[in-house]
């Protein structure tokens, strides 16, 4: 453990520092506020505390701000001076209270950290019409309300999970054409049905809507609308119908998680398209079906979690010998499974029931 002094801090022609990754403590130096030069300043994962000097913020020039991983309090209602700001973290402190509005004077910033906090409230509307914001993570919070609609499609990385958020999607949402993550998991008051419009969003790699009240049919485009989609998340909602039906070959799916809606029917043939799926959880459903032989055309299958459905029936279950090379999770409890117990599932030793 050390403290960032004047004496020890960087040089006044510095137009780097990073500090990261040490056992500073203590506030923040204002002498930093010095380094007219400086343009990135990274002192993420030390054990700074305290609020933020003003004094940081003469620095006007700095495009990259980095404080995350600290135990820093107070929000920096100043941070709107530093007008050249690309980048700001302050992910992972103590910072409580609102998001202040004036975070959206800073026009040209890409990307905006504030997880990991107990930052409550509402999110700020003005936040949705930055018209360079690239990434907005927000999750982990306490923040409320609504969220307003978006005026820019510039949006690439959403994170608001773990917050309280309720209401339903707004259909600006799926007018940002270059969103490539979407995670709205565990705001439990989110509700109403996923539009099929989403499905518009064809650079999406991560959707994650699990632990909310989603209800309605689920869109059936969302089994092939992203070739790059490789995680889908809709665990844990209010969820009917059928689990889509349609996985296009050369999908890049590694992580399908339904668990814990009200799903019935049959589980689709075309998911033998998701070669590269590693994590495949239909549990606490209705789905009604024979046991699943063509897991073994999943090669990468590492958790297979089916527990809690309606799935009937070994019979004349053939399993080659390359079923399960890589899967340590297989669970089958709750169902009503009767026959002869292939003999390659009992040599797993990973049957839960």
């Amino acid at each position: 453990m050390a403290l960032l002094t004047s004496h020890n801090s960087p040089g006044c022609t510095s137009q780097t520092t990073d500090l990261s990754n040490n056992g500073f403590n203590g506030q923040i130096p204002s002498s930093l506020g010095n380094l007219k030069k400086l343009y990135f300043l990274i002192l993420s994962s030390n054990n700074f505390s305290g609020k933020i000097s003003d004094d940081l913020f003469k620095v006007t020039h700095l495009e990259w701000l980095d404080l995350s991983n600290n135990r820093l309090k107070g929000f920096p209602y100043q941070i709107n001076k530093l007008s050249g700001l690309n980048a700001l973290s302050l992910s992972n402190n103590q910072l409580i209270g609102c998001i202040p509005s004036q975070i959206s004077r800073l026009s040209g910033l890409n990307s905006l950290d504030l997880s990991y906090n107990l930052l409550s409230g509402t999110i700020p509307s003005s936040l949705f019409s930055m018209p360079s914001l690239q990434a907005l993570l927000l999750h982990n919070n306490l923040l409320y309300g609504h969220i307003s609609p978006f005026l820019y499609n510039s949006l690439q990385y959403i994170d608001f999970s773990h917050n309280r958020l309720y209401g339903q999607i707004p259909p600006s949402v799926f007018k940002l054409e270059n969103l490539r993550t979407l995670m709205l998991s565990s705001n439990d008051k989110l509700t109403r049905s996923i539009s099929s419009v989403i499905c518009k969003l064809k650079f999406l790699e991560i959707l994650d809507l699990s632990n909310n009240g989603f209800s309605g049919f689920i869109p059936q485009c969302l089994g092939n609308f992203s070739d790059g989609l490789f995680v889908l998340h809709l665990g844990v909602n209010n969820l009917q119908g059928n689990v889509p039906s349609i996985y296009s070959e050369g999908n890049n799916l590694r992580y399908l998680n339904i668990n814990g809606n009200k799903l019935k029917g049959l589980i689709p043939p075309s998911i033998i398209n998701c070669v590269n799926l590693e994590f495949l959880d239909l549990g606490n459903n209705m789905i009604d079906d024979t046991f699943l032989s063509f897991l073994e055309m999943l090669p990468e299958l590492e958790a297979v979690i089916l527990r809690s459905n309606k799935l009937h029936s070994f019979f004349k279950v053939q399993l080659s010998s390359t079923f399960s090379s890589k899967l340590h999770i297989f669970y089958l409890s709750n169902n009503s499974l009767s026959g002869t117990l292939p003999t390659k599932i009992i040599n797993t030793q990973l049957l839960k029931t």
